[in-house]
């Protein structure tokens, strides 16, 4: 089982370093092929979406959990938060593609309102 948690600096450079510790993290619990695929480009969505999204905060959190065969990813700020449009996809819009991909690569999707900020969790199965 792995547990690890990290909180990082909400700036760009973070994102592909955010994306490299779940494949070190994955490859450590042993998760290959297209699971950790899969798991680090949702990673690396959700937190561009913490970087892009999360003003004014200065921070924000990633906790990658392996254990009992699936992956749990939390991406949690502290900026002003938001209410996701049911379908960001279907409305065409420009942005807010990011949680549809990771809607697409996970087996679960949860995205949550807190004050402050946004909680961003999913959960894909590693067999």
């Amino acid at each position: 089982m792995i547990d690890a948690r990290v909180t990082l600096p909400r700036e760009r450079w973070t994102v592909p370093v955010a994306r490299h510790l779940a494949r070190v993290l994955l490859d450590g619990a042993r998760v290959t092929g297209d699971a950790r695929d899969d798991i680090e480009i949702a990673v690396s969505e959700a937190c561009g979406n913490a970087v892009r999204h999360a003003r004014p905060a200065d921070r924000y959190h990633l906790r990658l959990h392996v254990g009992g065969g699936a992956c749990m990813v939390e991406v949690a700020d502290e900026g002003p938060g938001f209410t996701p449009p049911a379908s960001p996809a279907s409305t065409g819009a420009s942005s807010g593609r990011g949680l549809a991909i990771i809607r697409r690569l996970a087996d679960e999707l949860e995205v949550r309102r807190r004050r402050p900020g946004t909680l961003v969790r999913f959960r894909k199965r590693l067999a």
